[in-house]
């Protein structure tokens, strides 16, 4: 499965020892560090990825956390 954002995709293995949620974190930092993902670029809300993929939005979430507490991204607060 993959979902394109920009130019940018998301793949998950279900098999793999990796995690979800570890997965996830890898592909954003590396679209970060290839340039698939620009300063300013949102990613997919959680639910979104979560219905996309079939998964639970605490994964997604846990993911996004990691990568704003490890500084990857930041969260801007909605008006």
């Amino acid at each position: 499965m993959f979902y394109h954002v920009a130019a940018m995709q998301f793949w998950f293995a279900r098999a793999s020892e990796v995690s979800i949620r570890e997965q996830l974190v890898t592909q954003v930092i590396l679209g970060i560090l290839s340039d698939d993902l620009s300063p300013g670029q949102r990613l997919p809300s959680t639910r979104e990825l979560a219905r996309r993929f079939h998964l639970h939005p605490n994964t997604i979430s846990a993911g996004y956390r990691q990568l704003e507490r490890d500084k990857w991204v930041e969260s801007l607060a909605r008006h």
